[in-house]
């Protein structure tokens, strides 16, 4: 997520890290809007984990729009990201658990 927002120029704040604040733009955005595909879903039983083709994507997009990003394209990117990123995130840990056999995952937030 830090990665994507310095790609989104999002500047460090005192409060709050990058992938914070990118997380509250794309709150703003439309995730439609700018379509991303979700990193490794052709392969269809792996467990991995990788975001590098989702950073890609999006810097890529960046540059395609120059010099001149509006705030609103940051939004809707932001969002699009934030929703691929989730989807390979779950998807990858639903066959993790499916390859296991187990039933029951916990997440800690400490």
């Amino acid at each position: 997520f830090d990665k994507t927002a310095r790609l989104l120029d999002i500047k460090p704040h005192e409060k709050y890290h990058r992938g914070e604040q990118l997380e509250q733009l794309a709150a703003t955005g439309n995730p439609s809007a700018v379509p991303l595909t979700i990193p490794l879903y052709k392969q269809k039983k792996t467990c991995n984990f990788s975001y590098s083709g989702l950073k890609s994507q999006v810097r890529r997009k960046v540059e395609l729009q120059g010099s001149s990003i509006s705030s609103k394209f940051k939004a809707d990117i932001a969002a699009a990201f934030q929703v691929a990123a989730t989807k390979h995130l779950v998807r990858q840990t639903a066959n993790a658990l499916t390859d296991t056999n187990l039933k029951t995952l916990v997440c800690i937030y400490a």
